[in-house]
């Protein structure tokens, strides 16, 4: 059974990418915790969030403010129909390229959730694009983790060997040189 609904033309169907994004994150279930969140199901941790989902240009970003959360997402993200579809390792993009940012903006709204982007040691890196580590857990760990969970530990056949490779590499692009982490960048610069 597919996760998503038809992708429709070019027009702009930002509820149905908001409505696949979720469906596959209702579907996800892991058969180990994935590791910073401690979860196996992505729905409800996401669910218990109670976030306000924002759809607006240009960012994307998840905030606190004055006791309630938060998460902006992207309108031009939301409009591209490749990302209504499985990406996989033949074809690149999908709808998990999505779910992965909306972990990982819904990771910042939450305590230690990684409002860290830094990287003190390499300071021409822009401050906003990595995490201090991947063992910091901060938003971009969580992406990394999900997508590698998404990859390996799902309990169901709900992705093609091509799809799980697919996540595989979207994982890695997190990690090493131009990566997420700082570490990790800092030592590919050494």
């Amino acid at each position: 059974m597919p996760l998503h609904c038809t992708l429709g033309g070019y027009e702009s169907s930002i509820k149905l990418s908001i409505y696949n994004t979720f469906r596959t994150l209702r579907l996800n279930q892991f058969d180990t915790p994935m590791p910073v969140l401690g979860i196996t199901d992505p729905y409800e941790w996401l669910r218990s969030l109670r976030l306000d989902w924002r759809v607006m240009e240009p960012a994307w970003s998840g905030s606190t403010q004055g006791g309630g959360s938060f998460v902006m997402i992207n309108t031009q993200a939301l409009s591209m129909p490749q990302l209504r579809r499985h990406g996989d390792a033949r074809i690149g993009w999908g709808i998990e390229d999505l779910v992965a940012m909306f972990m990982h903006e819904a990771r910042h709204t939450v305590p230690g959730g990684g409002k860290m982007h830094s990287c003190p040691r390499l300071p021409q890196v822009n401050q906003q694009a990595v995490d201090p580590s991947l063992s910091s857990g901060g938003a971009y760990a969580v992406g990394y983790w999900f997508q590698m969970w998404c990859a390996n530990h799902t309990t169901s056949s709900l992705y093609t060997e091509s799809q799980r490779e697919y996540l595989r590499r979207l994982a890695g692009a997190w990690r090493g040189p131009g990566g997420r982490f700082c570490d990790e960048f800092a030592a590919t610069r050494a």
